[in-house]
């Protein structure tokens, strides 16, 4: 590994200064640090990452990247956001304080201020109602994003063979979020429609890249996932049909 010494990526000090690593632990700080690198390491407020990206800069299995997201959040570190595909958008949260004198603390859990006015009171009862119905749509969200892991894979090699026939069938900005909402479909189609992912993965192939008649006719028509799930039923057969002939050269 060589390690250029010209290019950082920023993190805040009171993560540091105030404890951040003995309070979420080294894992949830290894996972910090990689949502750091995808944002502020690239001049973004917000990025899409998937767990497959996490694990290849970490190595860490899903269920624990699951865990240290979630000990993240409920330490106010990042903020998410789901898409209907199931891609999450990650940031780090960096709360200003409204004073010079006043200090804000990084950590929620870190605080000890208390106030005995009824307007804090009420304000305290809507945050723990706010945060119990947020804990309910992470936990969905997650199991979400967990769902759709194993087809993001056929989701990319679909989009990348599109790609191949029309460079500009989806924008670069979008193509992330459309992998994850492809590998939805996908995932449908696997589950729902009881189809074998690696026979899908096939049946791509020979969509794009096939030379048959059969094949050049449903290459312009299959070019999103869910164009490809809604006309399967029809196309699988001929392809199938290709499939025992060639088997038998």
């Amino acid at each position: 590994m060589t390690i250029d010494d010209c290019r950082w990526t920023q993190l805040p000090n009171d993560f540091i200064d105030q404890g951040g690593i003995p309070l979420i632990g080294p894992t949830a700080t290894c996972v910090y640090w990689c949502i750091a690198r995808r944002t502020k390491g690239w001049q973004k407020e917000s990025d899409y990452i998937s767990y497959s990206q996490i694990h290849d800069m970490t190595g860490f299995s899903s269920a624990t990247i699951s865990k240290a997201i979630r000990t993240l959040s409920d330490n106010d570190l990042i903020g998410i956001l789901v898409n209907r595909g199931g891609t999450a958008s990650y940031r780090l949260i960096v709360q200003t304080p409204t004073t010079s004198n006043s200090e804000v603390p990084l950590f929620k859990n870190c605080s000890g201020t208390t106030s005995n006015s009824e307007d804090t009171k009420e304000t305290l009862k809507e945050t723990i109602q706010k945060k119990e119905r947020s804990t309910v749509d992470f936990e969905a969200e997650i199991k979400k994003i967990q769902q759709n892991e194993p087809y993001i894979e056929t989701a990319q090699l679909l989009l990348d063979l599109c790609l191949e026939e029309d460079p500009n069938c989806v924008v670069k900005r979008k193509r992330e979020a459309t992998v994850a909402s492809w590998a939805d479909d996908i995932r449908k189609l696997v589950v729902y429609d009881d189809r074998d992912l690696e026979v899908v993965g096939d049946v791509i192939v020979w969509i794009k890249r096939g030379k048959s008649k059969q094949a050049n006719f449903w290459r312009p028509v299959v070019r999103s996932a869910s164009g490809l799930r809604r006309n399967f039923p029809t196309l699988f057969p001929q392809y199938f049909e290709e499939y025992e002939e060639s088997k038998k050269e």
